[in-house]
């Protein structure tokens, strides 16, 4: 699973890691932990998120991947992509 902020670079992972295995990785772009944040975020009901991303924490066949660039890494990828 790929976690982090929008243009931090989870979709090239993403994409690099199939093109190198031939797809053999079932890969999440976002788990249970970004939408835990969004429905926080939006005062939507946080229940059912919270009970997911504990299963995705407590599955130890799951592998996280926190992706955190710079602030100005993220900043520079949005004047280019938008």
């Amino acid at each position: 699973m790929l976690e982090g902020p929008d243009l931090a670079g989870k979709g090239t992972l993403y994409r690099g890691i199939h093109r190198a295995t031939g797809f053999r990785w079932n890969i999440l772009d976002r788990s249970f932990l970004s939408m835990l944040v969004y429905a926080k975020m939006y005062g939507r009901d946080t229940g059912l998120h919270a009970q997911g991303l504990w299963s995705e924490l407590t599955n130890m066949n799951n592998r996280f991947v926190l992706m955190l660039p710079s602030y100005e890494a993220v900043i520079e990828r949005y004047k280019v992509r938008g």
